[in-house]
């Protein structure tokens, strides 16, 4: 043997020693990469064994799925590939996040940066189905007595446009332009746009997290001042005065970056200063958890974003506010002003609940804080107010999809962590991981503007079911584009509408959003008459 030949015998052994004994030495390691590293999505989790032959086939893909998330040195590499990237290349490691200058960050999902650049503007029709959903909210809320309130939250990019790439060219009109034009012209419902208020105030602080999609105390203080002036000019209060500026100790603090360095895997390398508004007087606005508002299973990311409610004994009125993220630091201002506000997060109410909600609460307004960038993903199929989808369904005789125990299994599609077998009441469906699913037989869009599936189904414990779209404009399955209902342990019959408005037929069932087994007894989808 060479000594050359011995020497990379020598290497390649104490190599595998290494491996070997990585999950040991990693613990020792003071690179905290090798242990921590937030993900924006949930890793495989270790496959159960069960002795048959559906689990056996499926075991070895599962646990190739687990092994790949939990190898000790992934989380490193990653972290070390996002650096290297940012550090070197000076490209972003993620495509959904964009690197701005002087240390300033971007969301480029959900067609964010498509919309800054005015390559994804609505069409007449979408722009009609949104005038006509605002009108008809604002129509019925009315007719109790109940005022309504539709505000739309700046994306960053059009409160901080300078610090975007100049490869990234500015449009003439984003898809707000439009809407808010297109109001102006036809109707006289009026939606908060808070564009102007924060590029008024943002010489005077930073209103944004530099690393963060979101306002931040600063953004939401200044949003706050302009939304309670068109509440009490809504109800007519002259009493409820916004807190000053002078009401405030505002402070800095240096702190971790925010989500988008999550997204790019470079939560351990960026920070930046926290503008913080800490109020120099006792806050009235309590906080009360509704852990079972309603008696309805909510969906949700994590269990602390269920509603809540917000009560100051010496105010007066009550507020239901439908909301996302940016209400997070706008609800502790708000709140003050109100004996009542019972927030909830969920963007694009149904008929159904707004109804129920109304009715529980009798509030004196209704808000709904939105997202700029979600404007896209507006319901179209809502009316306010609404027969049920069920009534709906059971009103049509124009079947578009109908899958029967009788149906060819061979038809479905795509399968991921999930088995499909013929039962003589439907098909059973093992489902194991994370968002098992399956794509149905296209169907042909028809040319109305909604259709309803009802899908009949056992579930062997309570779940969430979530029924994914494509469009003509995004051919992914984004989660933006689905639908999601609750299950209960047992047989479930659950109705849910779509719009057909540029859908191109294709759907993504997941039975489950986690492991489990079910059985699908029946689906079918009618096509919705309009009018």
């Amino acid at each position: 043997m060479t000594g050359s030949r011995l020497k990379t015998d020598i290497f390649l052994s104490f190599l595998f020693i290494v491996i070997l004994f990585a999950p040991s030495l990693v613990k020792i390691l003071p690179d905290k990469r090798a242990e921590v590293l937030n993900e924006n999505r949930k890793l495989a989790s270790l496959p159960s064994v069960d002795w048959n032959i559906r689990n056996i086939i499926q075991f070895p893909k599962e646990f190739e799925a687990f092994f790949n998330d939990h190898f000790y040195f992934r989380n490193i590499f990653i972290s070390y590939y996002s650096l290297l990237k940012l550090k070197i290349l000076k490209t972003s490691p993620q495509k959904d996040v964009v690197l701005g200058n002087n240390g300033w960050l971007y969301y480029a999902g959900d067609g964010a940066m498509l919309d800054y650049c005015s390559l994804q503007p609505f069409t007449p029709i979408e722009l009609e189905r949104r005038r006509i959903i605002l009108e008809e909210k604002q129509s019925w809320l009315a007719k109790q007595g109940i005022a309504y309130l539709f505000i739309v939250s700046p994306n960053k990019h059009s409160i901080y446009p300078e610090f975007i790439p100049k490869e990234f060219h500015h449009g003439e009109g984003t898809r707000l332009d439009q809407l808010v034009n297109y109001l102006k012209k036809n109707s006289d419902i009026k939606i908060l746009d808070l564009r102007k208020t924060l590029l008024k105030a943002k010489n005077k602080y930073r209103l944004y997290h530099c690393t963060d999609t979101h306002w931040n105390d600063a953004g939401a203080y200044f949003a706050y001042r302009k939304i309670l002036e068109e509440i009490n000019r809504m109800l007519g209060r002259k009493n409820s005065k916004p807190k000053d500026l002078s009401d405030f100790e505002i402070l800095s603090k240096k702190g971790k970056g925010g989500d988008l360095t999550v997204i790019a895997g470079l939560n351990n390398e960026m920070h930046e200063e926290r503008i913080i508004f800490k109020p120099k007087f006792t806050r009235c606005a309590q906080k009360i958890k509704l852990p079972s508002y309603l008696d309805r299973s909510w969906i949700l990311e994590r269990k602390d974003l269920g509603p809540f409610a917000m009560e100051c004994p010496k105010a007066k009125g009550k507020m239901v506010v439908f909301h996302d993220s940016f209400t997070g630091a706008l609800y502790p201002f708000l709140s003050e002003h109100f004996h009542k506000s019972v927030y909830i997060w969920l963007n694009y109410p149904d008929f159904d609940l707004m109804k129920q909600v109304v009715e529980t609460e009798q509030p004196d307004i209704v808000v709904e804080e939105l997202l700029e960038r979600f404007l896209g993903y507006m319901r179209l199929e809502q009316e306010f107010p609404s027969p049920t989808w069920r009534e709906l369904f059971d009103r049509s005789d124009k079947t578009l999809i109908h899958i029967t125990p009788a149906f060819d299994a061979s038809r479905f599609k795509h399968l991921r962590r999930i088995s499909i077998s013929t039962s003589p009441d439907g098909f059973f469906l093992h489902c194991t991981g994370s968002r098992p699913h399956f794509e149905l037989p296209s169907m042909q869009v028809p040319s109305s503007l909604r259709s309803v599936v009802r899908i009949d189904i056992s579930s062997s414990k309570d779940a969430f079911l979530q029924i994914s779209f494509q469009n003509k404009k995004n051919k992914g399955f984004e989660s933006s584009m689905s639908r999601v209902a609750a299950l209960k342990k047992g047989r479930n019959q659950v109705y849910i509408g779509l719009a057909n408005i540029n859908l191109n037929g294709n759907l993504r069932l997941y039975p489950g959003l986690t492991s489990g087994d079910y059985t699908l007894h029946d689906l079918e989808i009618r096509s919705i008459s309009d009018g």
